[in-house]
């Protein structure tokens, strides 16, 4: 990496990386249907739909699930899932299943962070509609 970009180089892809994370976090934070469980770490950031007008654990790892399993099938996009225990944002300690978005593809835009959680909200949404 370093003979390829040069420490500029590299020190302004990881600057590129870190205003796409804190653009992601604007994005979660601002929305009332999405809940964020963390500072980012470097670029990794866990998060997930919150169904409607539930906050119990079991209900948001089976909306999550849901969103996963539909976005894997379709291959157009994923987010990671990992497992973390709830620092307090749904219930204190309970272990859950979250989204976590890692942006490391210097392809993607803000409007690509937009469409991907537009489509968590509808996914999430359609779950809360067969539940």
């Amino acid at each position: 990496m370093v003979k390829a970009h040069g420490r500029d180089g590299l020190a302004a892809l990881l600057d590129r990386r870190l205003e796409l994370t804190r653009c992601f976090t604007d994005l979660v934070d601002a929305s009332p249907h999405l809940v964020r469980f963390h500072e980012p770490d470097l670029t990794a950031v866990a998060f997930g739909y919150l169904p409607r007008g539930r906050r119990d654990p079991e209900a948001f790892d089976r909306a999550n699930e849901h969103v996963h399993r539909a976005r894997l099938e379709r291959g157009e996009w994923y987010f990671h899932r990992v497992g973390l225990r709830d620092p307090g944002v749904l219930r204190r300690g309970a272990r859950l299943q979250t989204l976590r978005c890692v942006g490391c593809n210097r392809r993607t835009t803000p409007a690509h962070l937009r469409a991907a959680l537009d489509e968590v909200i509808r996914l999430g949404r359609e779950f809360d509609d067969v539940t």
